[in-house]
């Protein structure tokens, strides 16, 4: 047995896998490279994200590739500036079949069958309706959890808040020097739906997680713990943040007031 089939055993994955699928995937590695070690693999992360391509053979996977240095007034580099989302992302960065989207702060590197269309997008918003969470939406897209706990990362919520248009975050812009071939720098704003820390406004969902377990929304039979692999279909998620904000119900469930 491979090291990618090993994994695949190890994963609660029955009815889960479509093989078409379109999947934005968050993934904590650890557990998977300690079991691979257990079992008397090595434990390399190349082995993690195999295992996990593999598991949508026609279809295609999105890894979070952010890097925060454009807001930092550093120049941008579409094809060098590394991820900061760790060490899996990176390595899917440098496969030469992988895109990487367009935005400076919020990029995925995207492997598979749709790859081009994501690649095609020049969206200035990192979070908006021109972005991958909105294509990801439109292809019927779901997104994945693998060992890591859905408050941790689940960055799609804050694409709701922007297109729903909350009155707890803003529009913020950020210019610099941009590259897109690795060649020519050119000025460039591009923008970011952040939250109103003037108002104290401190981002928490683990109130939505909460919910989300208890209305039983997700696939996998270990989605409540952050252990094992779990889905959630893109659009349910949208609806379903989007009536959260509609009745007035965000405090509590998407963020959270520090005291002054």
């Amino acid at each position: 047995m491979s090291p990618s089939e090993f994994l695949q055993s190890q994963w609660d994955i029955d009815g889960l896998i479509a093989p078409s699928d379109t999947v934005l995937l968050h993934s904590n590695v650890f557990p998977a490279l300690m079991k691979l070690r257990q079992a008397g693999y090595a434990p390399e992360p190349e082995s993690v994200l195999t295992a996990l391509i593999d598991l949508w053979p026609n279809g295609t996977v999105l890894l979070p590739t952010f890097n925060f240095s454009f807001a930092a007034g550093e120049p941008y580099d579409l094809k060098t500036v590394p991820s900061q989302m760790g060490r899996i992302s990176e390595i899917a960065r440098h496969m030469k079949e992988s895109v990487r989207t367009w935005h400076p702060l919020y990029s995925f590197c995207v492997i598979g069958n749709r790859s081009r269309e994501f690649e095609n997008l020049r969206n200035r918003s990192g979070l908006g309706a021109d972005s991958p969470f909105e294509l990801l939406r439109e292809m019927g897209g779901k997104i994945g959890f693998l060992d890591i706990q859905v408050e941790e990362c689940l960055t799609f919520v804050h694409h709701v808040e922007e297109t729903e248009g909350v009155n707890y975050r803003y529009i913020k812009s950020f210019s610099g020097k941009y590259s897109g071939d690795g060649k020519i720098f050119t000025d460039e704003t591009f923008e970011m739906f952040v939250r109103d820390i003037e108002n104290n406004v401190v981002t928490d969902i683990s109130g939505l997680a909460r919910f989300l377990s208890e209305q039983r929304l997700f696939l996998g039979s270990r989605r409540y713990v952050g252990n094992g692999l779990a889905l959630i279909d893109s659009n349910l998620l949208y609806n379903t943040v989007s009536e959260i904000i509609q009745t007035d119900r965000s405090e509590g469930m998407l963020y959270q007031r520090n005291a002054k």
